[in-house]
């Protein structure tokens, strides 16, 4: 039944050939039939005047005398009477037609009389009563039987021209339905499906050189992606939670020391041979509330190497949930953080033993005499203010050597000291004469006399400006430090789900159609899916490769004279087919005259990330326009889109190639946050720049400028 399904309009299409057929030959049949029943009727007609002429010379020679055969005159006469009678009411043994009109009839009528009296008078002659006067009456009526015959002859031959036009008529009209039947089968039923099958057979032989091609290419990507996790110094593991297989990397092993049949990958082994004793209970607990309450699993952990020593790593993972909210697998990664932990110890030691030293050291000391208004300054407080000894040093005067706001405050804390005696211990900015900007701690207590009356401030004053600055790196550091790993914290989770994940499910897809588990039509409802994965992987790949070239400080500049044009032709090639199905259209008034003076696959990596980010924030229908434009040295090239826009905090976060800020488009799609960033990144090395004009809402436009190659 599957494949009759498929020929049921060819029988629809022979079925109506087949009544068409019989059809006309229904209709021939008939009308050959009447035209044959005429033509008989005519020539027996006319062989009824030529009888009535023959029996009436007969009659006029046996009146005259002559001799005839009596018998075969009055048979003669029977026939004729007997013809006479079929010609007018029709006799299907004389093959004559039965069908005449009123008129036809009628004349046949008015004739009767006439032949009656020629039959009787004829009749008479042959019996033997002969004379003149029955000679003249016989020629009389003879000859009016042959005109009323032949009137009614003529009368029988338009008729029967009539109804063979109408015969024709017919036959035309049928043949006109039927073939506008057929025709409309064929232009509505047949034409649209053959269309269908003859371009479903071309899809079919495109889809199946695009399968091997996409095989080639996620065996390609799946090597690009181990070269990745071996690059970027990070170990990959996977753990099936179901059957409680695990996976390490190649550089997981590596990382320990080990070779990989050295060390069993499963998690008790890891937990009780490679966690550290001390960290096996802060590991679990993680681990727990990662699987029971879903919060982030990201521990620091020492783990023994082959050569059992203890290092300090950073561990991240994801793990995957059913619908019922049982853990199904988990993959995270490892990375080794132990020269980056022991710099941050001795930071964090350097600190504490700046502070320490700063509470013991009296770098420089001061005195007021509050009863007397004096101030009194050690020689190390005039070097730390680059001030005189012999400028006046009253608190009024000095405090001009704050900022405004440090002022205020070092006026409310000495004002407080005086009239309540509270100390006050205080890090403040103060500005030499000299333009120079330091930090000083502050330190004040005050004494009293008998009376509980404050006589007296003293204190220390210490330059803590270096101290500052070493915080402020370390501020530095430390935020370089987050960022860095929340980076490779995305990488990695992009290497450990984003991409491996398709890269699986596409070569799953292949198998199971290479082995017959999916039939053609079931992998083709697929095949879409598999080429955006591929596109996102692609796109994916060559952007997470630059990204680790820029963090490894790889890059080769090749600069030369690069077309625009074409760069964007050969961007446009490789997302047409997304272009395609979100129905947008492009303006390309790219002019094939501008050539930059720049890398050409860095010039390709930014205008292909360009086009790709405005074909993914532009919605179905939409349009996106190119332009380039020449100004003075620069040539410039902008993209803008009517998508949803971009605010001006996420423009920032794109500015910053560091860090990685991914949005989805409009029909959902996904990108990994590296290839704005890495453009910025791109068009700095090449001499350039690229600009931003967006409102939320209103679209975007990317205008990147490089510069101009010199003919």
């Amino acid at each position: 039944m599957k494949k009759l399904k498929h020929w049921w309009l060819y029988f629809l299409v022979a079925g109506t050939t087949l009544i068409l057929f019989v059809a006309n030959y229904v209709i021939d049949s008939y009308n050959e039939r009447q035209h044959v029943s005429y033509l008989h009727t005519l020539q027996t007609a006319e062989k009824q005047i030529s009888r009535s002429e023959q029996l009436s010379k007969m009659a006029i020679h046996a009146t005259y005398g002559g001799i005839i055969n009596a018998e075969q005159a009055k048979n003669e006469m029977q026939l004729w009477d007997q013809v006479h009678f079929s010609l007018q009411w029709g006799d299907g043994s004389f093959g004559l037609t039965q069908h005449f009109p009123e008129g036809i009839t009628s004349g046949f009528t008015s004739l009767n009389p006439v032949q009656k009296d020629l039959l009787n008078t004829l009749a008479a002659v042959f019996d033997g009563k002969r004379d003149t006067m029955a000679v003249k009456k016989i020629l009389k009526l003879e000859r009016q039987y042959a005109d009323d015959m032949e009137q009614i002859i003529s009368a029988i031959e338009q008729r029967a021209v009539s109804e063979a036009d109408d015969g024709h008529m017919a036959d035309l009209i049928a043949n006109i339905i039927l073939s506008i039947v057929l025709l409309l089968e064929i232009g509505l039923l047949v034409y649209p499906y053959h269309r269908k099958l003859l371009r479903a057979h071309n899809e079919l032989m495109v889809r199946n050189e695009e399968v091997e091609v996409h095989k080639r290419n996620a065996e390609v990507m799946s090597d690009m992606q181990n070269l990745i996790i071996m690059g970027t110094n990070a170990g990959i593991w996977e753990w099936d939670l179901v059957t409680g297989a695990t996976f390490w990397s190649p550089r997981l092993y590596h990382m320990l020391g080990y070779q990989i049949d050295e060390i069993s990958s499963g998690y008790e082994n890891f937990q009780y041979q490679v966690v550290h004793p001390d960290d096996r209970e802060k590991q679990a607990d993680a681990l727990a509330r990662h699987l029971r309450d879903h919060t982030p699993y990201d521990v620091v952990l020492r783990l023994r190497n082959k050569s059992g020593a203890y290092k300090w790593y950073e561990l991240t993972a994801q793990a995957t949930w059913d619908m019922k909210g049982q853990p199904l697998r988990m993959a995270g990664s490892v990375i080794d953080i132990d020269e980056q932990t022991r710099y941050r110890s001795q930071l964090e030691y350097s600190e504490y033993i700046l502070k320490e030293a700063g509470k013991l050291a009296q770098v420089g000391s001061w005195e007021y005499d509050v009863v007397n208004d004096e101030s009194t300054w050690s020689d190390t407080m005039y070097q730390i203010t680059e001030t005189d000894p012999d400028d006046d040093h009253r608190p009024d005067a000095r405090f001009d050597l704050y900022p405004e706001t440090d002022r205020a405050i070092l006026r409310t804390l000495f004002k407080r000291g005086v009239e309540e005696g509270v100390p006050y211990d205080v890090e403040m900015r103060v500005d030499t004469p000299t333009g120079k900007q330091k930090w000083v701690r502050i330190i004040s207590r005050s004494f009293k006399d008998e009376n509980d009356k404050v006589v007296k401030l003293r204190g220390v004053y210490q330059d803590i400006t270096q101290q500052k600055q070493r915080e402020l790196e370390l501020q530095q550091i430390q935020a370089q430090l987050s960022e860095t790993n929340a980076t490779k914290d995305k990488l990695f989770s992009i290497i450990a789900h984003d991409l491996r994940s398709p890269i699986n499910n596409m070569k799953a897809l292949i198998d199971m159609e290479q082995n017959g588990i999916l039939t053609q039509e079931e992998f083709m409802t697929y095949l879409g899916q598999i080429k955006q994965n591929t596109d996102y992987l692609s796109g994916a790949m060559d952007n997470m490769l630059y990204w680790a070239m820029s963090q490894l400080e790889g890059f080769k500049m090749k600069p030369r004279k690069v077309n625009i044009a074409d760069t964007v032709k050969n961007a446009m090639n490789l997302y047409s087919s997304m272009l395609t199905e979100k129905n947008i259209s492009v303006i390309n008034n790219t002019d094939p005259r501008h050539c930059a003076f720049a890398d050409a696959d860095q010039s390709f990596l930014i205008v292909r990330n360009l086009l790709s980010n405005a074909i993914k924030f532009t919605p179905i229908g939409g349009d996106i326009y190119l332009q380039t434009n020449v100004d003075g040295n620069d040539v410039s090239l902008s993209i803008q889109d009517n998508g949803a826009g971009i605010s001006n905090a996420d423009i920032e976060k794109i500015k910053n190639s560091n860090s990685l800020h991914s949005t989805r488009g409009t029909e959902g799609e996904k990108g990994t946050g590296l290839g704005l960033g890495l453009c910025f990144e791109m068009a700095e090395r090449n001499n350039g720049s690229i600009d931003i004009v967006s409102k939320p809402g209103k679209g975007s436009i990317f205008t990147v400028t490089l510069p101009l190659a010199v003919e």
